[in-house]
């Protein structure tokens, strides 16, 4: 019988190795090459990377294999980091918003002043 799947909060360099086919030299390569990839050191000296530093492996072997240049490859690592910032962004403006608009109804409220 087989448990749920756990999810793992780091990767060895190894474990990476074999999800990606690439070896363990490429890896440390493509971390010079691509500075959104980002390993630590364990306090062993072993590398561990995290799941989202995985994820991005994998899109850049795969940008790789369809023949894309590293700058271009860089450039759309960059530009989904900066869309994932901006939607971050513009929703804590919109929840600053919406408490701006509760808290005028709680002194409303509290108050028992009509609204105009």
């Amino acid at each position: 019988m087989k448990g749920p799947k756990i999810r793992r909060l780091y990767f060895t360099a190894k474990d990476v190795s074999e999800e990606t086919g690439l070896t363990v030299q490429q890896l440390k390569s493509l971390e010079l090459r691509f500075p959104q990839v980002k390993s630590i050191r364990h306090r062993t000296g072993r590398r561990l990377y995290k799941p989202d530093d995985l994820e991005k492996i994998i899109k850049i072997t795969n940008f790789k294999s369809q023949g894309y240049t590293d700058v271009y490859i860089a450039q759309l690592l960059n530009e989904k980091v900066h869309a994932a910032h901006d939607r971050h962004k513009n929703l804590k403006l919109i929840l600053i918003e919406i408490e701006e608009g509760l808290n005028e109804i709680n002194f409303l409220l509290q108050t028992g002043v009509s609204p105009k």
